[in-house]
């Protein structure tokens, strides 16, 4: 069990759960940003706006009662079977993918796309298929668009512009809060 002697997340971890809770359906923190340096706070503020840039995209493709609104990148290419192999990319309709990265210190990841054309919504850059050691620093975990969906991706490349990719260092801990998770309940009624 957690208790209160648990370490706290990094602000590493703190940016990449943002990252990855800017492309589902719904942003939730387990910790509170503000408790977190003010620069960290700030880029985690900045993915919730990213989030929002998401909304109406995200409300159309809920719309959908025919596909599920996460899936997994070989849900709409079931045909490519080395789709089936990836386990840690996933796709939020079926124009975003989203290649988050969980290991500390981690900057570059092999990334693979479904069939068609792709843009990397941080820069622009036209993409298909396999990406060998694709930049994800932290923040700037890998997203990428389907190129025919411009009005997507000039929503969230707007929002992603904002966040200072890379600014986040590896292994400090800013949050000093202390959650008492193993706090005495057992006098409550």
């Amino acid at each position: 069990t957690a208790s209160s002697q648990s370490p706290l997340a990094t602000d590493e971890m703190m940016v990449r759960w943002a990252e990855i809770h800017a492309f589902m359906p719904a942003m939730q923190f387990s910790y509170w940003p503000w408790n977190y340096a003010s620069s960290t706070a700030e880029v985690i503020r900045q993915y919730a706006c990213v989030h929002k840039a998401l909304e109406s995209y995200i409300f159309e493709q809920a719309q959908n009662r025919t596909a599920p609104l996460l899936r997994p990148i070989w849900f709409d290419a079931p045909e490519v079977e080395e789709l089936y192999t990836i386990n840690d990319e996933f796709m939020l309709g079926p124009d975003l993918l989203a290649a988050p990265v969980m290991d500390p210190g981690r900057s570059v990841r092999d990334i693979l796309l479904p069939p068609g054309n792709w843009r990397d919504a941080w820069t622009g850059e036209p993409c298909q298929g396999r990406l060998e050691s694709h930049p994800t620093p932290c923040p700037g975990c890998g997203v990428f668009v389907r190129e025919k969906n411009t009005e997507l991706f000039d929503r969230l490349h707007a929002e992603l512009v904002q966040i200072h990719r890379g600014s986040i260092p590896s292994g400090t801990t800013t949050s000093t809060y202390e959650a008492k998770l193993d706090r005495d309940v057992s006098g409550m009624g």
